[in-house]
């Protein structure tokens, strides 16, 4: 099954009727498109050596009303770890240099409760993982809705657990 990504990427003027198409959901309202997006920005830090799928992952989360900060090394996340507030990451697992399951690793023992989701050809977490990482989708099989709600569902049980 393939899955089709439409993002706006221009302002479209409201005599147009139609404010934004977001996996195949056409929103003709401020208010539908506003019950979409989370109510404050949420922060996602992206790891993917490959320009194209990190492209399709900034629209894909800007989309979603996610504040997105895309980064190509393992040393570069580092970086970013270091100087922003990041809600979240999503790793690729197969990246030159540092891999995504050394990246979390690292990520987790700089900041134990960054949530951390790994995209990956593997099916299955392998038994590094464990104890790491949040979650483990499919790169093929995940479809951006679920990635999505995924982060979403991270983040937010995170914040649960701060307040505790």
């Amino acid at each position: 099954m393939t899955t089709t990504i439409r993002c706006c990427l221009r302002q479209i003027p409201p005599s147009a009727g139609v404010k934004c198409l977001l996996s195949n959901t056409l929103v003709e309202d401020e208010a539908a498109l506003s019950a979409m997006k989370p109510p404050t920005p949420m922060t996602v830090l992206c790891v993917e050596d490959e320009d194209e799928q990190l492209g399709l992952r900034k629209m894909i989360f800007e989309a979603a009303g996610f504040q997105f900060i895309g980064a190509r090394t393992g040393a570069e996340a580092l970086e970013l770890l270091r100087t922003r507030e990041i809600g979240a990451a999503v790793l690729d697992y197969w990246m030159s240099g540092m891999n995504g399951m050394a990246l979390a690793t690292e990520m987790k023992r700089q900041q134990p409760n960054i949530p951390v989701v790994m995209l990956s050809g593997f099916a299955s977490l392998p038994g590094e993982g464990v104890g790491v990482v949040d979650a483990w989708l499919q790169k093929a099989r995940v479809e951006p809705e679920s990635l999505i709600e995924q982060v979403r569902e991270l983040i937010k049980r995170n914040a649960a657990g701060d307040d505790e």
